[in-house]
């Protein structure tokens, strides 16, 4: 007899809201993938993020105070094209999301020498009514455009984000 879903999975099916950035970096595949998964990076960009990036081992963020500001686990690595998973905000009553990067070439054609990547960030799973929906669309912004900045340039930008 086949187990019902568990009431996170439920709510994960039926929400439709999803986050979808999409921006083009001047990099690698390679060079804007250490930038997603280098801590150091991710420290510069993001925050003090901790993984190992393997499927199925924690992922999560440290506050300076040793807070765990939100935590997942990872469900695909696949480099340096893709990286899926779950991201549950501490002390937040909504159930975790999932939060994709997927790289590839651009879909335009580039001149012969050019290193291009686009870049996706998707997060699905929003319950309705959900809180957190509008902070990550806005996080993501600020982020992705630090991670940008930060790989082309080697300058991040320097917003003030809990570290």
């Amino acid at each position: 007899m086949p187990r019902s879903p568990s009431r996170h999975r439920e709510n994960r099916i039926m929400s439709t809201l999803k986050i979808t950035y999409v921006i083009h970096v001047a990099a690698t595949l390679e060079r804007l993938w250490e930038g997603l998964t280098s801590r150091q990076a991710l420290e510069r960009n993001w925050g003090r993020i901790q993984s190992a990036w393997s499927e199925g081992s924690p992922v999560q963020e440290i506050s300076r105070t040793g807070k765990v500001l939100w935590q997942g686990e990872v469900l695909r690595n696949d480099p340096p094209r893709l990286l899926s998973f779950t991201f549950g905000v501490s002390g937040v009553e909504e159930p975790p999301t999932e939060v994709t990067f997927e790289l590839c070439p651009p879909v335009s054609g580039l001149v012969p020498g050019a290193k291009v990547v686009r870049l996706a960030v998707t997060q699905v799973g929003f319950i309705e009514g959900s809180k957190l929906s509008a902070e990550c669309a806005r996080a993501w912004s600020e982020i992705l455009s630090s991670f940008k900045s930060d790989v082309e340039t080697g300058n991040p930008l320097p917003f003030a984000w809990e570290r």
